[in-house]
């Protein structure tokens, strides 16, 4: 590579790091690396993570499925805040029986924090003290968004609105076009599809037809372009097995029709 004068655009970098020792109630490592996820909707992973434009710094909290590799919500921020990292989890209203791993960041300690994750159901889970590769699946997938549509062009972000609206593309484009060979040559969003759709044939035999029709109206008139918001899809199944799907705010249906739509099929189960 020398030779040729080509030179890699990997950039290392300071870390972020949120940990400001023990402020607040820290969780075991109930994940203990366990990153192989059956299920869509068992287990996420949040973490907060540092951008530079020539106005400021961006600070960006997501979340992501195990089992989908999906960014099931974001929050881009000027403060690595708790505003931030409460908002993510807040707009997921069936979040009830999974488990949330993170770092021991000061924000996750926060009982703000705590308490939120318990009113709604899930279990809390944090890395090890000093140990990155507890959370590596989002660990990753920082490396790979800022390799992809970071590094290298910094300098091209002169204000804030220009990063966030770059965050928000390059998360659209990793959910809904990003194939990856571990999700079966599919994007993330396809994959869920594929799982739930699956999973729902799998429980009911009948009627194949109808809803084949509907996941896929669904989901092609789903975009994730804007902040990602809970679909809270509900096809029948119990009602502990609710799925948040794509990003409602950004499809030309009322939340108030999709919800009474949600709930009357859910009493079909």
């Amino acid at each position: 590579m020398n030779e040729l004068g080509l030179h890699p655009r990997i950039k290392r970098v300071a870390k972020y790091s949120p940990y400001k020792g023990t402020v607040g109630r820290t969780a075991t490592d109930k994940l203990r690396r366990r990153f192989d996820v059956c299920e869509p909707d068992t287990v996420w992973s949040t973490d907060v993570t540092e951008f530079k434009s020539e106005a400021g710094k961006v600070y960006l909290s997501p979340i992501k499925d195990f089992c989908t590799g999906e960014i099931i919500s974001y929050r881009r921020s000027a403060s690595p805040d708790l505003d931030m990292v409460m908002e993510a989890i807040a707009v997921h209203p069936c979040a009830s029986g999974l488990m949330m791993h993170s770092d021991q960041g000061w924000q996750y300690q926060h009982s703000a924090f705590v308490n939120l994750l318990k009113a709604n159901g899930i279990t809390q889970s944090m890395s090890r003290k000093g140990n990155c590769l507890d959370n590596s699946k989002m660990e990753s997938f920082f490396g790979t968004m800022k390799n992809e549509m970071y590094y290298g062009h910094e300098k091209e972000f002169k204000t804030r609105r220009q990063l966030y609206d770059a965050i928000d593309e390059y998360i659209g484009y990793y959910n809904e076009k990003r194939i990856q060979m571990k999700l079966n040559r599919l994007s993330p969003l396809n994959f869920r599809k594929q799982a739930v759709y699956n999973s729902f044939k799998s429980n009911n035999s009948g009627s194949h037809h109808f809803w084949s029709g509907f996941f896929n109206l669904y989901f092609l008139r789903s975009s994730m372009k804007a902040s990602l918001f809970s679909l809270a899809v509900v096809v029948g199944l119990p009602k502990s097995a609710l799925v948040p799907m794509a990003a409602l705010a950004s499809m030309n249906v009322s939340s108030v029709a999709f919800l009474a739509f949600s709930s009357a099929l859910s009493k079909l189960s």
